[in-house]
């Protein structure tokens, strides 16, 4: 009884000790966790606005760049707009200068080709009409002079047979003339005033047709210029805006 109460006591005395070491060992992660996280979080607290501040910066570089960018872009657009609106002008200048020439063409046609052409066809109708007439009075000339005069037989006949065929050379020619005068007036004449004046319509659209370029492309370089000049302000407020908050920090 006696040897189970020592030892009892021995194991009692042995056991606790190992208890509470075993306590404060369990306890110690514990108050080191604790304390790490303690020292952890003002780091990440102080962390957080250096990230904040490097991306601010590289949004602001960023940016800059970008407004580079797009004031070379203007630049380039610009001179294509100048290019466009040159080479507009040209065709303008040239579609107006085709419109006279065109208009030029008709007016002259009308009041002095088509009066002299006439009159030149005209002209040959009157020396065709005069040879025929002075065909057919020399032949009777000469019917009536050898009709009263007593002459050989064959020679009569022969300068009768010369005289009608002049004259009926003459009546041919004259009828000749008046065909090709009648096809001068009513089919070459008008055909070629119809083509003159369908060059001055032609001439007409294509002035209009440049005049409608041009203004389109004036608009469309307005609207163009316009726009570019809203993303650079819209750039400048942005860079402005990271400039003063980078100033701040």
């Amino acid at each position: 009884m006696h040897r189970a109460t020592v030892s009892f006591r021995v194991l009692r005395a042995v056991a606790v000790p190992t208890v509470a070491l075993l306590a404060v060992a369990c306890q110690a992660p514990l108050v080191s966790l604790k304390s790490d996280k303690v020292v952890q979080e003002p780091n990440a607290a102080k962390a957080e606005p250096g990230t904040e501040l490097a991306k601010k910066r590289h949004a602001l570089a960023q940016k800059t760049r970008e407004r580079e960018q797009l004031t070379a872009e203007q630049r380039i657009a610009a001179m294509a707009r100048e290019a466009t609106a040159v080479a507009n002008a040209a065709a303008l200048a040239k579609a107006r200068a085709d419109l006279e020439i065109a208009r030029g063409d008709l007016e002259h046609f009308t009041a002095h080709e088509k009066p002299r052409e006439l009159q030149k066809h005209q002209l040959d109708i009157d020396r065709a009409t005069y040879q025929a007439d002075h065909a057919k009075d020399e032949l009777a000339e000469l019917v009536a002079m050898y009709d009263a005069d007593e002459f050989a037989k064959s020679t009569k006949e022969l300068v009768l047979k010369r005289g009608r065929r002049s004259l009926e050379v003459a009546e041919r020619q004259l009828e000749l003339e008046k065909q090709e005068f009648a096809g001068f007036r009513e089919h070459d004449l008008p055909k070629r005033e119809r083509g003159l004046q369908q060059k001055v319509t032609d001439a007409e659209v294509a002035v209009q047709k440049a005049e409608f370029e041009a203004g389109k492309a004036e608009l469309e370089a307005g609207l163009a210029g316009a726009k570019e000049q809203g993303k650079v302000a819209d750039l400048e407020f942005e860079i402005g805006e990271l400039q003063r908050e980078l100033k701040d920090k």
